[in-house]
């Protein structure tokens, strides 16, 4: 690398980009953007945006200090109190220590990378546990509900209750067991990557799943994959290519991947240490955002480019006009299969009509059961929905197509209150933490893309479930995790 910086070449581009550069910023073009720029920044002083952004939540602090909270804190450190003087401890403390990030990194592998027949949900429980037993063994991490937040903590238990008070219990104990996953996930997430450089491991894994599973969609489209009628208008869409699933069994599915992890791959291919580590970054980064625009899924491709918007506005707040300007220009430049799918939203088709009766089947059993809901899991809130004969469409009903109407019918209005301020207030504090540039830049990475591929998820969610996979809701909230364990590490470099 030493090498290329002192090369004539490198002077040369170097030297040829910065005067592109000031040339570019006397432009009348720039002129604009800057105008622009500075207009948008004046409506959002006087905005509620501003307002929301300076909103902190108390019950953090009352969390901290309540009996539950240090009860909870109490459980989470007996195994650490157990083991800590034990042999078992003293022995396996190096090598858990080393391989805890690592066995978690793979955990994200497999559940990128395993094919839709293969899978069974209970592999991730057996994964988790794997991780819970070197966690323990490494006794220097502890568990601790504190960093998570109030809001995550209240939104678990309301989920955990609705698996308890469901109309369908049986139903209900299943997805109960991929909540459990779920919240053991982020209580390892940030017990165990407690440094920059175990994130920097846990994510380089991360990347080789999305090289698997996008790799493998990127075969499929050479391949060639039929239309499929249960996911597209043939009519509407007559000339668009089959949609890329890879291992997903469902584009739409498939969508969440890039959606989620997209930004932080982006993030850390600007920030990572290593040339290296750099191209593995860049390359899953270039092979996801392809298959992306393959899978044809509309509501996913605006979320993707808000969350890249949203992390260079994280990072580089004056490129982003730059960035808006310039997707703009390279909008004539998609295929026409993309251009025409994307103005079926306008137009319309099969799909797009067929939400209304579904809309209005959720909201009559929302409107029955406003508080409690009818229990956890997508089975139990479509049984509900059928037995009471809400649903008058003609296609299939899977689920409700929202994630916020999802929550509320299947967990009550509670639950739908405590997710959104659970993702309010922790991406929040991940684009805070990104913003810091006086941190570790592995740490700015992880937090501001894993907050952006976070926010893009939750704008997903307005048009599509995004947990109707079981494993993406785990990848979904291990990437939580692995947010609030930078916002962890970056107030730990800032204290010293």
């Amino acid at each position: 690398m030493e090498l290329v910086r002192q090369s004539a070449l490198y002077h040369f581009l170097g030297l040829s980009l910065r005067r592109a550069d000031a040339s570019v910023s006397r432009s009348m073009l720039a002129a604009w953007l800057g105008a622009i720029w500075r207009w948008l920044g004046r409506q959002y002083d006087r905005s509620l945006v501003k307002i929301a952004a300076k909103w902190e939540s108390r019950l953090d602090v009352l969390l901290e200090e309540s009996v539950f909270g240090n009860l909870v804190e109490l459980i989470l450190s007996l195994p650490d109190r157990i083991l800590s003087g034990s042999m078992v401890g003293t022995v396996f403390q190096g090598f858990a220590s080393r391989w805890t990030p690592i066995l978690l990194g793979v955990t994200c592998l497999v559940l990128l990378s395993v094919p839709f027949e293969s899978w069974n949900n209970f592999y991730s429980l057996y994964m988790l546990i794997a991780v819970l037993l070197l966690t323990l063994l490494s006794h220097q991490r502890r568990f601790s509900i504190r960093e998570i937040g109030f809001w995550p903590v209240a939104f678990a238990l309301v989920t955990f209750g609705s698996g308890y008070w469901s109309s369908n219990p049986g139903e209900s104990s299943r997805f109960l067991v991929f909540a459990l996953c779920c919240a053991l996930g982020v209580l390892l997430c940030v017990a165990a990557a407690d440094t920059p450089e175990k994130l920097l491991r846990v994510f380089l894994l991360v990347a080789l799943g999305l090289l698997v599973c996008c790799g493998y969609g990127v075969l499929q489209k050479m391949e060639g994959i039929e239309p499929n009628y249960h996911y597209t208008d043939l009519t509407a869409n007559a000339k668009m290519p089959g949609r890329v699933y890879s291992f997903f069994d469902n584009p739409n599915s498939f969508a969440n991947i890039p959606v989620l992890f997209g930004p932080v791959m982006l993030a850390l291919f600007c920030y990572s240490p290593k040339l290296w580590q750099r191209l593995v970054f860049g390359l899953a980064f270039l092979i996801s955002s392809f298959c992306l625009v393959m899978t044809y899924t509309r509501g996913a491709w605006v979320a993707w480019v808000m969350s890249i918007f949203i992390f260079v506005l994280i990072v580089r707040p004056k490129a982003a006009p730059w960035l808006a300007a310039l997707g703009l220009l390279c909008v004539p430049l998609l295929p026409q299969s993309v251009l025409a799918r994307f103005l079926t939203i306008f137009s319309g088709d099969s799909s797009i009509n067929s939400r209304a009766p579904i809309y209005i089947a959720v909201a009559r059993l929302i409107k029955r059961n406003l508080v409690l809901g009818v229990g956890l899991g997508s089975t139990t809130l479509r049984k509900a929905v059928n037995a009471n004969s809400f649903y008058t469409g003609t296609a299939y009903f899977v689920h409700s197509h929202n994630q916020f109407t999802q929550i509320w019918g299947e967990s009550g209005i509670f639950a739908l209150v405590s997710y959104i301020l659970a993702s309010f207030f922790p991406i929040k504090r991940g684009i805070r933490t990104g913003a810091e540039k006086e941190l570790v830049p592995v740490t700015r990475a992880v937090a501001a893309g894993s907050a952006s591929g976070l926010l893009g998820a939750v704008l997903f969610g307005l048009t599509d479930y995004i947990w109707s996979y079981p494993r993406i809701m785990l990848l979904y909230w291990l990437l939580f995790g692995l947010m609030v364990a930078a916002v962890k590490i970056g107030k730990a470099e800032k204290n010293r």
